[in-house]
């Protein structure tokens, strides 16, 4: 075992390393105004993290909506693939960020709660294809996050200690995931609140990728 703190790195992908949270939120609000409901940020964000089940069903409870779910999945799914046909964007600091962690031989797993199509479609376009073992995706848990249940499934693929794996979040329902499963977390306040990814149980917050990268290049894991 190597004398550094970590051997693994489990990272997000939406909002940490792909910049799809736009893209996600037009989804989200193209869905809710097929019923005439009003979007909001906060429910975006709440919804930050689970997998696409749990997404509609908590859309259909809030807001009353009539149809099944089957009926409703199948059309979020559409409006998904449709608007992301064309793939995410790298969030500023990405590249380099798995290029530094691939030189000092961090060993990479993606644990995302999107389909794992849409997954793998991200790290070949960007030709990561080599850098990343594994995919851990919401389609393989009955629980997304929050729920710690994705994490396990990432540790029980890795088969590793959980001492020796840190996360990457950008989201509080991520963090909660894995702090949930036993893990350290580095968040980045990209897109939430630092103050609010501390509360929820990060041991480092961040404000963007490249200073994590400097972590990791300072050898900080």
């Amino acid at each position: 075992m190597s004398d550094r703190r970590y051997d693994w790195v489990f990272l997000d992908m939406d909002g940490t390393l792909a910049d799809s949270l736009p893209v996600l939120y037009d989804v989200y609000a193209a869905f809710l105004a097929r019923y005439g409901k009003p979007p909001t940020r906060s429910e975006f964000e709440r919804l930050n993290g689970p997998a696409l089940l749990e997404i509609v069903t908590a859309l259909k409870d809030a807001h009353d909506l009539t149809e099944t779910t089957g009926n409703l999945m199948e059309q979020y799914t559409k409006l998904l693939m449709d608007r992301r046909a064309h793939g995410a964007g790298t969030v500023s600091g990405a590249v380099e960020l798995i290029q530094t962690l691939g030189k000092r031989e961090f060993r990479l797993m993606l644990v995302t709660s999107s389909p794992a199509e849409i997954a793998t479609r991200f790290i070949e376009r960007h030709g990561w294809d080599d850098c990343f073992e594994a995919i851990v995706s919401g389609e393989q848990v009955s629980k997304a996050k929050p729920d710690p249940a994705i994490y396990r499934q990432a540790l029980a693929e890795a088969a590793v200690p959980s001492d020796r794996v840190v996360v990457v979040e950008d989201a509080v329902n991520g963090v909660r995931s894995a702090i949930g499963a036993g893990l350290a977390v580095a968040a980045v306040a990209c897109n939430q609140a630092a103050q609010d990814l501390t509360a929820a149980g990060a041991q480092w917050v961040v404000p963007d990728l490249h200073a994590l990268r400097a972590r990791v290049e300072a050898g900080c894991w």
